[in-house]
């Protein structure tokens, strides 16, 4: 069952990405069409995660077409979901949604309020973002820093077995030396 429900949400994401392009073309009918088609198969599927995205393309569809009851409607349920399951991205979206929506409405204490969120979560994902890029940065280094102490004991691994074949060279000319000496020594 789950990738007969894995093809209803890619399916339902089409009609998402399909929704984003008729809102950037000024067509809100068709718009709102896919985004509804995309939110009846998310449910159907259960997808939950990107459920919100979908509620919030209709919440900001209905907004722009200052159907301010309705875009509260769908704002309501993306941010039921979002707040379930944590998700900060749909939480930042969501936030400047409601900004937009009291603005309209001229409630702007509340707008104020939403402005704020937006910021806070705005702020802690990019506080996000930053701390994980430094901690790809420090595992680079780390393993940039191994990769340098073995290349090291490779090479000093290199330098004591040529030392080693010096000295038994050496030994070896010494030894040879010793005993054609001693042979020198005994057919005189």
């Amino acid at each position: 069952m789950t990738g007969i429900n894995d093809m209803i949400s890619e399916k339902a994401l089409v009609y998402l990405n399909k929704s984003v392009i008729f809102s950037k073309l000024n067509d809100e009918p068709n718009a709102l069409l896919c985004a509804d088609s995309a939110r009846q198969l998310f449910e159907k599927s259960g997808n939950n995660r990107d459920l919100p995205s979908a509620y919030l393309q209709i919440a900001n569809l209905y907004l722009r077409g200052n159907k301010t009851d309705s875009a509260i409607k769908y704002a309501n349920k993306c941010y039921y979901i979002s707040e379930t399951k944590q998700f900060m991205e749909i939480k930042k979206d969501l936030s400047y949604l409601m900004f937009n929506y009291y603005n309209k409405t001229k409630n702007y204490t509340s707008a104020i309020n939403f402005l704020l969120n937006y910021i806070a979560y705005n702020n802690s994902l990019f506080n996000q973002q930053s701390e994980k890029r430094i901690n790809e940065l420090h595992i680079k280094a780390s393993v940039e820093k191994k990769n340098s102490e073995l290349q090291e004991a490779r090479q000093k691994a290199k330098q004591e077995q040529k030392l080693k074949l010096r000295m038994f060279l050496l030994a070896a000319v010494f030894l040879l030396t010793a005993v054609l000496l001693s042979y020198l020594l005994i057919t005189r």
